[in-house]
């Protein structure tokens, strides 16, 4: 069961339980799901640094910059609900693709960290403490064995980890990026034209992916 605006808000109550937000701000309830905002920290690949957010007022992502972003509020689950979280539509019109699971485990406890990656040819600007993430909640039948316990649990801020992997990371220019998009489309024509056009179309759908995958693993 997805929870409701209803679920949510009655959730915060202690005796309700199951998904915990903090801060808990009511005007970010959606009917079915709630906004998450951008946090105090992220790093970036094309800066090659960490950005404190709250002084800075923004961060901006440049084109084929990846960035990863801390949220503003701090989830805890129990062991029978989960969460799966997205960008908003505005965010994801503008080019920006989240490039982490979308998955929040029964038991998390912390502030997500999202990986962000600019597909478009333009800036794009995420304003300290704007809706960036939407999440929704699901009442599983009945609580889980085992709940999460991984490295991400109870985590407030960037890890070293998480700051060592952005710093590493290749940034790839606009000009790189606009050639990798060329040679997809390439790729995926060529795919197409070896495929027997009497084949079930999901012979076209597996080439594209083929090529998608092709593309993500050269430069996410």
């Amino acid at each position: 069961m997805i929870l409701s605006d209803r679920h949510i808000r009655s959730a915060q109550n202690a005796e309700q339980g199951g998904v915990k937000i903090e801060p808990f701000i009511d005007k970010l309830v959606q009917p079915a799901s709630y906004d998450l905002r951008v946090g105090n920290q992220a790093a970036s690949s094309a800066g090659k640094k960490v950005i404190d957010v709250e002084k800075a007022g923004f961060v901006e992502i440049k084109p084929g910059d990846f960035v990863i972003v801390i949220t503003a509020e701090f989830l805890a689950l129990d062991a029978q609900h989960v969460g799966r979280f997205g960008l908003t539509s505005s965010y994801a019109r503008k080019g920006l693709i989240a490039t982490v699971g979308t998955q929040i485990d029964p038991g998390f406890n912390g502030r997500l960290t999202v990986g962000l990656t600019n597909f478009s040819n333009k800036s794009i600007v995420l304003p300290h403490e704007d809706t960036f993430l939407t999440a929704e909640f699901h009442r599983l039948a009945r609580p889980v064995e085992a709940v999460y316990s991984g490295p991400y649990q109870n985590r407030d801020k960037l890890s070293s980890e998480d700051i060592k992997l952005v710093m590493e990371r290749e940034y790839m220019s606009q000009t790189e990026m606009m050639r990798t998009l060329e040679a997809l489309v390439l790729s995926v024509k060529g795919l197409e034209r070896t495929i027997n056009w009497h084949l079930p179309m999901m012979g076209i759908i597996m080439a594209v992916g083929i090529a998608t995958i092709i593309f993500l693993a050269k430069f996410l």
